[in-house]
């Protein structure tokens, strides 16, 4: 039987992923690693503390930050332990695979020990576009996204927030509680947001579309768990009837006419819907997307590489 490690299983995501291992009944051996710490269960399997590269692994998830990513993942993957990496720390390096198994699974090789999962808000995007990422020329986003997507922080500092209290080590920019904050990660020079900045080039590597034309703007909103994405396609042809019937053909998106967060939380669905024309701009569709970033957006997506290489 095979072993898989989750490295960071404290955490929101690597707790996530053992649940949804467990819940699916896989055949594997688990084994739960905190970089700081070993000896509380997280979901039954005891955490022990990761001091060096385990002994007898065949698969690891990371989800303790890109630090210990940028720290282990090698290590792990030079012994032959396949990798799932749930951080930034190699989304973009030309030799790893970005990999979303619904949409490009094949880009995964023999010799892939290290595979990266991309941003929670990209997988949604690219879930919805995978099956006629070839009509659309350009498209805009305006993401929302939950505290969680800022981990346990994030939610201490909204329930903080909501009682009236001082978030004490706030992730966030200004306070969330109330409030909206467009401006997720640090700002670069060019003016974008380091999630902005993901999500274009994520997508274009994921997709195998470097000519995509994406703009994109990032907004941290008070809802806890689930994000939301607003996107406007351009095409040639392009109208919200065929972008609806794609959607309706997509096995890994389901429609729905009003889609929300609270709807698709503690799920692994991704909704679409509010698809409509542009009014006075042919070739112009809107429409919005939600799906569950604990899950979908991270554990799911790590868990169904697994699944599949398995």
């Amino acid at each position: 039987m095979q072993i898989v490690g989750i490295i960071g299983s404290t955490g929101l995501v690597g707790s996530k992923a053992i649940e949804i291992i467990k819940n699916r009944s896989l055949p594997v051996v688990l084994r739960a690693f905190s970089s700081r710490s070993g000896g509380r269960k997280v979901h039954g399997v005891e955490v022990e503390k990761l001091d060096d590269v385990p002994e007898n692994l065949d698969f690891a998830i990371f989800s303790a930050g890109s630090a210990v990513s940028k720290f282990w993942a090698k290590k792990f993957a030079d012994r032959k332990i396949i990798c799932i990496d749930n951080t930034s720390a190699f989304r973009m390096d030309k030799n790893v695979p970005l990999v979303v198994p619904q949409v490009n699974f094949r880009d995964i090789k023999k010799d892939s020990y290290l595979i990266a999962n991309p941003n929670c808000a990209t997988i949604p995007v690219v879930r919805v576009l995978s099956n006629f990422k070839d009509e659309v020329t350009a498209f805009h986003a305006v993401t929302f996204q939950s505290v969680s997507g800022a981990g346990r922080r994030g939610f201490s500092a909204l329930s903080a927030e909501s009682r009236g209290e001082e978030a004490e080590d706030s992730p966030f920019e200004g306070m969330i509680f109330d409030n909206v904050i467009p401006m997720i990660g640090e700002i670069r020079k060019s003016g974008c947001s380091q999630e902005e900045i993901k999500l274009v080039f994520e997508t274009r590597k994921i997709l195998h579309r470097e000519d995509l034309m994406i703009s994109a703007v990032c907004v941290r909103i008070p809802v806890t768990v689930g994000h939301s994405v607003s996107l406007t396609l351009e095409g040639k042809g392009i109208s919200a009837q065929k972008v609806r019937s794609y959607i309706e053909r997509n096995e890994y998106v389901t429609y729905r006419d009003v889609p929300t967060p609270q709807d698709i939380r503690d799920s692994d669905s991704v909704t679409a819907g509010r698809i409509k024309d542009e009014e006075g701009r042919p070739g112009f569709v809107s429409l919005f997307v939600c799906a569950d970033n604990l899950r979908v957006g991270a554990a799911t997506n790590a868990v169904d590489i697994l699944e599949r290489l398995l």
